[in-house]
């Protein structure tokens, strides 16, 4: 009888460790996934102040513009330089830019 409950103890000891060191190893990269988690929001967190400061000067920019074409469509020579000068560069087109829905 002794030989018999022999080889079942013998299998019983290492599916118990392996068991046992699978629920680790699980419990570990839970741990650390949680962990990567936490990191990418606050990661996103802080992108997002920076995009609304962005958005911001988009917007102070624009008014910019769009007043200095209404003084140049006026006859202000100044703004008209200010105008050429824009389109120049690139950042004026000759025709209206399209109006962007704000989200």
């Amino acid at each position: 009888m002794p030989t018999e409950s022999l080889p079942v103890s013998l299998l019983l000891r290492p599916v118990l460790l392996l068991s046992v060191v699978m629920v680790l190893w699980s419990g570990t990269q839970t741990f650390y996934l949680i962990k990567d988690h936490a990191s990418l929001v606050d990661a996103r967190a802080q992108q997002d102040k920076p995009l609304e400061q962005v958005e911001k000067i988009k917007a102070q920019l624009g008014a910019l513009t769009k007043g200095v074409i209404g003084l140049a469509q006026k006859g202000d020579k100044d703004a008209l330089a200010i105008e050429d000068r824009l389109k120049k560069i690139g950042f004026l087109s000759d025709a209206p830019a399209p109006s962007v829905p704000q989200p």
